[in-house]
C-alpha cells in the first residue's frame, strides 16, 4: 500500500523538533519514499571558543590549553 504523501505540517513538527534540540537547520529533503531528512549546518566542525573579552585569565585556562601552547 502506498504511502500517503508527506504533509506541510509533518515538514514543520520535523523542523521545529530539531531546532528544540539546539540544532541548527540547513535544508530538509523529502525522498520519494516520503522519508524527511534534515541537513544540519556545521555538524561535524567543533565548537567554537571564543576569547575572554575582559582579557583576564580564566581559571580553566591550564586545565584545557596543553602546556606550552600560551
Amino acid at each position: 500500500m502506498p504511502r500517503a504523501p508527506v504533509s506541510q505540517a509533518s515538514i514543520t513538527r520535523t523542523v521545529k523538533a530539531v531546532a528544540g534540540a539546539g540544532v541548527r537547520v540547513g535544508r530538509v529533503e523529502i525522498k520519494p519514499d516520503g522519508t524527511i531528512v534534515v541537513h544540519t549546518i556545521d555538524a561535524d566542525s567543533p565548537p567554537v571558543m571564543l576569547p575572554v573579552q575582559s582579557g583576564e585569565a580564566n581559571e580553566w585556562d591550564e586545565v584545557l590549553e596543553p602546556e606550552g601552547s600560551r
